[in-house]
């Protein structure tokens, strides 16, 4: 059972809003005021009400994060952060594609969300995409080797193109 969608401030607010909407709208009981339309500052304002600082809307309920890509999950991070201390109960964290790179500390995004208590799920992701793409657009080896020695490097895991 989930309350609210709420995207990241500014990359995935859009995400969010039309979510939202768009799953308020198939509920029993939708109507005026019924929903909460929620959107995050990506800084909190100087003056004002505690609880209008950092939302102009502040979720409710059982909470649902989206993200339109996680890299290694800087903003999504922070923003689960300021939700949980606001007092938000944030069940999940939704990625439409996650670049799948490792964290600084090693960890990938998946690891750093769920060491949280958060829930994380991806639509897509780079390991999946990426061999389509090339498959597709046949960029030639010294692309592939290029990609490949990126994520040697940076990866969660090796990625094989050629």
């Amino acid at each position: 059972q989930v309350d609210t969608f709420y995207g990241v401030p500014e990359g995935a607010t859009k995400l969010g809003v039309l979510t939202q909407y768009t799953w308020a709208k198939q509920q029993n009981g939708y109507g005026q005021g019924s929903h909460i339309l929620s959107m995050g500052r990506a800084k909190p304002k100087d003056h004002g009400a505690p609880r209008d600082k950092f939302f102009v809307g502040m979720p409710k309920g059982k909470v649902i994060v989206l993200e339109d890509v996680t890299t290694t999950g800087g903003s999504s991070i922070k923003t689960l952060e300021s939700l949980r201390d606001a007092g938000i109960d944030v069940v999940a964290l939704l990625s439409l594609t996650n670049r799948m790179e490792q964290r600084d500390d090693g960890l990938s995004v998946q690891e750093a969300v769920e060491k949280m208590g958060v829930a994380f799920h991806h639509m897509s992701s780079a390991l999946d995409l990426l061999p389509k793409v090339y498959t597709k657009l046949q960029p030639g080896a010294d692309v592939a080797r290029a990609i490949e020695s990126e994520f040697a490097e940076y990866g969660v895991e090796p990625l094989s193109l050629a």
